[in-house]
Formats: structure tokens, C-alpha cells, sequence
């Protein structure tokens, strides 16, 4: 099962692949199914994004359990794009994630010690850089679970003249020039600990 988060579908974003959507559909009842419709499924979405498709990422295959020896590993043709995106995430992301090696990519979470238990037993993802063999990933949990934020991810693409090229819940991206770096990482300073675990744990209540 494959989950996309952030496609277009009759002018609005929803969930496209039918595993997902299967789950949705089974999640909410039918009775309740008109107005807030939209936004229970948004809901929803970052729900999904926690607790499925954070299981399902495939990435490239790593040893590694440093992000110091991940970086070392990464294919040479990467490497400069890597470490540019990682030094504005670096920049840009709230003081209280961690960064570590997880999910076989670099993880910018929340530490147990102040999420608590979660259903995974793993850090809370807050966004996730990874290099593939055609492509580098993005991975932007806490702007795609935000319908405004989307909004505001789907606006800084047509600003740069881009259509964003989706994935598992990521972005995939070859150069500098195909993602609005500085959008994202503008929003995603804008994002402190304490209210990634509001929409979390609202998610959670679903």
C-alpha cells in the first residue's frame, strides 16, 4: 500500500491511493459525511501519515547509524544537494527536534522524553531528508497534515514556476531549483514542538 498525501483531486487534496482511501472510508461513518466532511478527512490524513505510511517508507538501503556516516554513504551525485537541504533544515527547524538517523534517512523528531509513549514506540517524525538513486526526498509530515500549510506548500511551488513531484509522502527533487527550499523551511520554523504534538495528538482522537 502505497500513500499520497498532497495530490490534487477535483481542485481539492486528498488521499490517492485506494489502500488509503479504503482506510478513510472505513474510519468515518456515513452518516457523516457532508459538511466538516473535508476537513475530518484532512484529519484523517495526518493520522494515516503517522500510523501507515510512516511504516511503509522505502528508501535507499543504508548501514549507516549516524547521519555523520549516513552523509559518508550517500551517492556522490547527491551529496551537495544533501547537504545544502539539510544545513536549511538545520537553520530553519525549532529548537526541541532531534536530529537523528531513522527510517534509513535523516529524521528531524520529537524526543520521547517530551512526546510520551507514542504507538510505535519510535520519535514523532517532524520532516525527513533522504537521498535516493534518481532523486533526493523531502518528507514534510507536519505541513502536509495542515490543510492552510499545504496551501501555503502548493503557492511557493507555482511562485518558483514548479509542480511539485509527489511521492510517499514526500516531495522528490533533483536540483535546488525544483523545490521552494526557503518556503518550506520558513514554515517549518513557524512549527514549535508543543504545537506538532497539538495536531498529533488531535489526529490521535479521531
Amino acid at each position: 500500500m502505497t500513500c499520497h498525501v498532497l495530490t490534487r483531486a477535483s481542485g481539492i487534496h486528498s488521499i490517492q491511493k485506494l489502500g488509503c482511501v479504503a482506510q478513510l472510508d472505513r474510519a468515518l461513518p456515513s452518516g457523516g459525511r457532508g459538511r466538516g466532511f473535508e476537513s475530518r478527512r484532512i484529519q484523517f490524513a495526518f493520522q494515516l501519515t503517522f500510523r501507515t505510511c510512516v511504516a511503509m517508507f522505502y528508501v535507499m538501503r543504508t548501514d549507516a547509524t549516524t547521519v555523520a556516516e549516513y552523509l559518508q554513504q550517500i551517492p556522490q551525485q547527491w551529496k551537495t544537494l544533501v547537504d545544502a537541504t539539510r544545513e536549511r533544515l538545520l537553520a530553519s527547524i525549532p529548537s526541541g527536534y532531534d536530529e537523528s538517523l531513522r527510517w534509513g534517512m535523516i529524521s528531524y523528531e520529537v524526543p520521547l522524553e517530551v512526546s510520551g509513549p507514542t504507538y510505535n514506540h519510535q520519535p514523532l517524525m517532524f520532516a525527513a531528508l533522504a537521498a535516493q538513486k534518481n532523486y533526493c526526498s523531502l518528507y514534510l509530515s507536519a505541513i502536509y497534515s495542515d490543510p492552510a500549510r499545504r496551501g501555503q506548500l502548493e503557492k511557493a511551488f507555482d511562485e518558483i514556476g514548479k509542480r511539485p513531484n509527489l511521492g510517499k509522502s514526500c516531495v522528490r527533487f533533483t536540483s535546488l531549483q525544483d523545490i521552494p527550499l526557503e518556503a518550506i523551511g520558513n514554515m517549518l520554523s513557524q512549527i514549535p514542538v508543543d504545537e506538532f504534538l497539538t495536531m498529533y495528538r488531535r489526529a490521535k482522537t479521531l
